[in-house]
């Protein structure tokens, strides 16, 4: 653990991050979120003060997945819409089975395009998620609010198109990890939790109420 966190290290694992291989940066990631959490925690303000954060993939990593997922999307939709065409022209009571299958195949695509594309973002919000839970001293907390604010916030912007479980385990760390911490001051909590963010966690309601909507 010394060794990775030194500075020669810490360049090399950087200067992956930001390049264009993208197993490279899952590889990374990866490394980083074992860094954070190794011995409970011990070296986190190591890890984060090492963290290459001016790097840009950390900043577009939302948006680029979100783009190409729902550019696949979009086919899928409009496949399953030409289905639904000719099922209202059948009277839908038959659907070849050639075809249904093939909207299944479809669908089974676009479901391994999602976990491929999201992985990059989730292993990401898993990382920062990592300084503010509730095994993270508040001192660190503290520390990466300040200083990170913005790469935090970012992880709200894409929050409807999350999976479940990585929406409820971002809510379950802001709620636990920072709102219930007495140590955070009150007024980092509240620039953070502002307008802005409270309507993305609303937006995330009313798509889990109205998913067809």
């Amino acid at each position: 653990m010394k060794t990775l966190l030194t500075p020669s290290r810490l360049r090399i694992l950087n200067s992956y991050i930001g390049g264009s291989n993208n197993e490279l940066v899952i590889v990374v990631l990866k490394l980083y979120n074992v860094m954070s959490n190794f011995a409970g925690g011990r070296d986190k303000k190591a890890v984060l003060e090492g963290f290459g954060w001016e790097i840009k993939v950390c900043i577009e990593v939302n948006s680029k997945n979100r783009s190409f997922t729902n550019c696949v999307s979009f086919l899928v939709t409009a496949e399953t819409s030409q289905y639904e065409t000719q099922d209202t022209r059948r009277e839908r009571h038959y659907r070849p089975i050639a075809e249904t299958w093939y909207v299944i195949s479809l669908s089974y695509l676009l479901l391994c395009f999602k976990l491929l594309l999201i992985d990059i973002r989730t292993l990401y919000i898993l990382f920062l998620l990592s300084f503010v839970d509730t095994d993270s001293l508040s001192q660190t907390k503290t520390l990466f609010l300040e200083q990170h604010r913005e790469a935090f916030l970012a992880i709200f912007k894409g929050l409807i198109y999350d999976h479940y479980s990585l929406a409820r385990k971002i809510l379950e760390v802001c709620w636990g990890g920072i709102w219930s911490d007495s140590k955070v001051k009150r007024t980092l909590k509240v620039g953070l939790f502002n307008e802005a963010t409270l309507g993305h966690v609303c937006l995330l309601n009313i798509c889990a109420q109205f998913p067809n909507g």
